[in-house]
């Protein structure tokens, strides 16, 4: 199997562990800092992979959203954005069962934890100068 990159992405079959499936990759290309990963469990971390180096957890010099260690590539935190589409109803429906509740309380749950997700990618987005609005991202002047 030939290695993935940014040439050959769109090839990247939907079932491959990889940062282009995986559901924490930010795109922010367009404001020049690059490819992003969102996870709380990637904070402060430089991937090292590419110069067999083992990678930097928790160092807080790093940016609080780490550059993706490439599209080809994954981490042990991955989780497939087309998998989790579509399987959350089933996961609605058994989360509902599990804590004994009615899927719209299971929803109002889920949301919270979304919200939260949500209010942690923005604060390390202005922790970067970065201005994240209806999903467009734009990158702020430093007023130094």
């Amino acid at each position: 199997m030939s290695e993935y990159n940014l040439t050959n992405r769109q090839d990247i079959p939907k079932d491959h562990d990889c940062c282009w499936n995986c559901y924490w990759m930010n795109w922010m290309v367009g404001i020049g800092q690059g490819v992003r990963c969102a996870n709380k469990k990637n904070k402060h971390r430089l991937f090292r992979e590419k110069w067999n180096k083992p990678d930097l957890i928790g160092d807080t010099t790093q940016p609080k959203l780490p550059v993706i260690p490439g599209v080809g590539k994954s981490c042990e935190n991955f989780v497939n954005k087309y998998e989790r589409a579509k399987n959350r109803n089933k996961y609605m429906e058994l989360y509902a069962h599990s804590m004994q509740c009615s899927l719209m309380e299971a929803e109002e749950d889920h949301l919270d934890d979304e919200l939260a997700e949500e209010r942690y990618f923005k604060d390390a987005c202005k922790e970067m100068n970065i201005k994240v609005r209806h999903g467009k991202y734009t990158l702020l002047k430093d007023d130094k």
